[in-house]
C-alpha cells in the first residue's frame, strides 16, 4: 500500500531530521561547555598568577625592610664604635648616647 509506504518514508525523514537536530544541539552544547571550561581555566590561571605576584611583591618589600633595618643597625654600631674611641669619660658617654639617638631617629 502506497499510503503505508509514504508514511514509512515520512517517518524515516522525520526521524533523520530529528536525529540531525539532536546531533546539532549536542554539538552546540559541547562547544558551549568547552568554551566555559576554557574560560574557567583561564580565570583560575589568572587568579593564581595574581596571588603569586602579590606574594612575590610582599617578599620583596619584606626583604627591602630587613636590609634597611640591618643597614641602620650597622651604621649605628659603626658610629658608636667611632665615637666611643674618640670621646672618653662621662661627658663623652653622654655625647655618644645623644649622637646614637640622633642617628637612630634619622635612619628609622
Amino acid at each position: 500500500s502506497s499510503a503505508s509506504l509514504a508514511a514509512s518514508r515520512a517517518l524515516r525523514w522525520y526521524s533523520a531530521s530529528e536525529a540531525e537536530e539532536i546531533i546539532d544541539q549536542a554539538k552546540a552544547e559541547a562547544d558551549a561547555l568547552g568554551a566555559e571550561a576554557r574560560k574557567r581555566m583561564e580565570d583560575y590561571v589568572a587568579s593564581r598568577t595574581r596571588m603569586a605576584e602579590q606574594k612575590i611583591a610582599q617578599a620583596e618589600h619584606q626583604a627591602v625592610q630587613e636590609v634597611k633595618a640591618l643597614s641602620a643597625d650597622i651604621s649605628i654600631a659603626a658610629a658608636e664604635a667611632i665615637l666611643s674611641a674618640k670621646v672618653k669619660g662621662e661627658a663623652g658617654a653622654a655625647l655618644v648616647s645623644r649622637a646614637i639617638d640622633d642617628l637612630r631617629g634619622k635612619l628609622n
